[in-house]
């Protein structure tokens, strides 16, 4: 049997709609949130740092405040990321000078020989301990160069400068090779400017690579030190090393060998727990099982699953809503309605039929909420009670 009911009237759980209603200040403040990032991100300009010593860095760790000097002076300056662009921008061997900052590596050994013969001058800086004993063998790291230092050597660009600042890394000579200038010494007889001969020209090895920085390029002498030193020819190409280098000097190391060496026990004890843990924990197949289809699930499980998912969720008014349905259509039927009867029509019939007033019947049927599972259980108790009342006063004893 289907009952209609009023609109003013009806029971009904809680709607999606009466859900977004009572969140719309949620969603408005999520959308206000969604609409400023977005605008920030439009609004606010472009990060440019990019990476260390970049000659296009406007950020503190660039260079690009270097580099618009050195072309003010008239040096041309090529910015490059690879070995082959480099070898590429070198117009002539002797009017080039080249910088090289690779902290992380990319270079090979060959293509640090094959770098040293690129131009007339080669300023290394800041190099890691392999390219340091690939491009100079005969020098060797000597710790941490910190705080002012002075030139106390012959080089014009130091001299120059001076005084430079804000520290970086120490060099010193090993054997009974000679520097063609060592400067600004720091402890433990290191230099941060190391400057060697060459059968294809000077090398000069710089560890103070924070005083090219855009922070502290105007530090001490820093700009003249490194106007003077890189701006000694006319062509300065600005090589920043990247993966682009990686394998092009063909001694790609294979994952293999790149590995470190407790790694190949450690997988095959993974391995050995991974199959342990199996045999331990794993379930043994038994012996299939034959079952008919379709299976015929009981009214009653499904009731009392249902039950089971109301109550996990607390949805009691949903729950109520469902027993209340079932008695309004079985009242009507006990009390000879039609199936398009209202609900106003069936509280009357019912009301008359067990003596109780049409309000305490629309509060039985529509009004009360349920807040606890007893409330709920109680009303349980009530519909049923109601409808054994509606069907003694209908059905003939």
């Amino acid at each position: 049997m289907t009952v209609t009911l009023t609109p003013d009237q009806a029971v009904v759980t809680p709607t999606l709609r009466s859900v977004a209603r009572r969140s719309r200040f949620w969603f408005a403040a999520a959308i206000v949130v969604v609409l400023a990032i977005v605008g920030y991100t439009i609004l606010t300009p472009p990060a440019v740092d990019g990476a260390p010593l970049s000659a296009d860095g406007t950020g503190e760790t660039g260079a690009k405040a270097l580099v618009s000097v050195l072309r003010e002076h008239g040096v041309s300056v090529s910015a490059t990321t690879s070995l082959t662009a480099t070898n590429n921008a070198v117009a002539s061997h002797d009017s080039t000078t080249i910088l090289v900052y690779d902290p992380s590596g990319y270079l090979d050994a060959d293509q640090r020989a094959r770098l040293t013969t690129l131009a007339a001058h080669l300023v290394v800086l800041s190099p890691t301990k392999s390219a340091l004993s690939d491009f100079a063998p005969q020098l060797e790291p000597a710790g941490a160069a910190s705080g002012t230092m002075t030139a106390h050597c012959r080089l014009g660009a130091a001299l120059q400068a001076n005084t430079i600042a804000d520290g970086g890394h120490a060099y010193r000579l090993t054997g009974s090779d000679r520097a063609l200038h060592s400067c600004f010494p720091t402890g433990a007889r290191g230099f941060a400017l190391v400057q060697l001969p060459s059968t294809d020209g000077d090398l000069t090895v710089v560890g103070t690579d924070k005083a090219l920085t855009n922070e502290f390029i105007a530090d001490r002498g820093n700009a003249a030190l490194a106007i003077n030193l890189l701006g000694s020819t006319p062509n300065l190409i600005w090589y920043l090393p990247s993966i682009e280098d990686v394998g092009a000097g063909g001694h790609t190391q294979s994952l293999a060998n790149a590995a470190p060496h407790w790694i190949e026990p450690l997988l095959i004890l993974a391995l050995l727990v991974v199959i342990a843990a199996g045999v331990w924990r794993g379930r043994r197949f038994g012996p299939l099982v034959v079952e008919r289809l379709p299976v015929i699930v009981r009214a009653s499980e499904t009731m009392e699953g249902r039950a089971r998912l109301y109550q996990a969720s607390s949805a009691r008014l949903r729950a109520l809503d469902a027993l209340r349905m079932g008695t309004i259509q079985r009242v009507a039927a006990l009390c000879g309605l039609s199936r398009r009867a209202g609900l106003d029509e069936i509280i009357g019939a019912a009301a008359t039929a067990t003596g109780r007033t049409p309000g305490v019947v629309r509060e039985l049927l529509v009004a009360i909420e349920p807040r606890t599972d007893n409330e709920l259980v109680r009303l349980s108790d009530d519909l049923l009670v109601f409808e054994r009342d509606v069907r003694a006063a209908t059905l003939p004893s």
